[in-house]
């Protein structure tokens, strides 16, 4: 979801902050935004995919920080248009610096921590690596290690992410930005990886 942008390219985020809140986006989008406008890639990255949800139908909050329990408060609480309520947790890759395996391992485990120990019980994770340096991994390495980390039944005890319901990296690949992402169905098994070209 790209934010508006004035004629010489910045981000308009008086604009963006506008559409946001038409779009009923709830919760602590002013911190966000000032963030975001100072450079934070993490704050942008939870706006854009905020956005993306809300556009999808599911009520959006943005959650404030929590001071006494420092990175375990969500990104994002989620309400699906089923009514079903999940946590959404997004991490980013700092821009300019490439795509690897390890950040990408760093960055999900973290975010299952999060979303293991919430009040759901169950969530979204969402790599935001959009504006990351070249020479990191190609399509074919991101699909291998997202079917490697995200596997097996929500039963199995050899599952892994067992309590992630959708698990997605936006990258660059050969200048083209992707979309690769693991879907685990009602019944608890995993789809994927499936590959989007986003533009």
């Amino acid at each position: 979801m790209d934010p508006p942008r004035r004629a010489d390219g910045t981000v308009d985020f008086d604009a963006w902050g506008a559409r946001l809140r038409a779009k009923g986006i709830q919760g602590d989008l002013a911190t966000r935004l000032a963030e975001a406008r100072a450079g934070a890639a993490e704050s942008v990255a939870e706006i854009r995919v905020a956005e993306r949800y809300r556009d999808a139908g599911y009520v959006v909050e943005l959650v404030r920080p929590d001071t006494i329990h420092p990175g375990r408060h969500p990104d994002l609480h989620l309400r699906g248009p089923d009514g079903s309520a999940l946590r959404g947790e997004v991490k980013a890759r700092e821009p300019g610096k490439p795509v690897t395996r390890n950040s990408l391992n760093a960055r999900i485990d973290e975010a299952y921590d999060q979303v293991k120990h919430s009040a759901e019980g169950n969530g979204d994770i969402v790599i935001d690596a959009s504006e990351a340096g070249p020479g990191g991994l190609d399509q074919a390495s991101v699909e291998s290690f997202l079917k490697g980390k995200m596997s097996g039944s929500r039963t199995s005890p050899v599952g892994r992410l067992r309590q992630v319901d959708y698990l997605e990296v936006t990258y660059r690949a050969g200048g083209v930005l992707k979309r690769s992402f693991m879907v685990r169905t009602g019944d608890g098994d995993v789809n994927g990886p499936f590959t989007e070209i986003l533009k």
